[in-house]
């Protein structure tokens, strides 16, 4: 009896499977590199858009103390957004967006990687 591990059937079926494998994780690999590199390219220019508009809007009306109407007015338009002060090693919440909960938004900007300590701008 003939070992079919040793026909040309066997081996060229073989190798098909096996560039065709090869092929696709190749071909997948590539395409999932560039949905990643999209979408955190389009992400990110969409948060610095956001923080570019609410460092404007603080930098024309610095908040010392209580926060003006109008400056959290202007602020609101900036989309989802909290920001933070590190006072004395405690996070304070200087001003939140309606939508976002007091709940949990402290745990999320506590847990920021990258963030500047004294002042946090969180938007999303």
């Amino acid at each position: 009896m003939r070992n079919p591990v040793r026909s040309l059937r066997f081996r060229l079926t073989f190798w098909y499977c096996l560039a065709l494998g090869l092929g696709m994780i190749v071909f997948s690999t590539f395409v999932l590199g560039l949905a990643e590199k999209h979408l955190l390219t389009t992400h990110d220019r969409f948060l610095k858009t956001r923080g570019a508009m609410a460092m404007a809007v603080l930098r024309k009306n610095p908040p010392f103390g209580e926060m003006a109407p109008w400056t959290a007015m202007q602020l609101a338009q900036c989309g989802k957004l909290a920001l933070t002060r590190n006072i004395q090693g405690t996070e304070v919440l200087m001003y939140q967006s309606p939508e976002l909960t007091t709940a949990t938004i402290m745990n999320q900007i506590s847990s920021l990687p990258g963030r500047v300590p004294g002042s946090g701008v969180a938007a999303g």
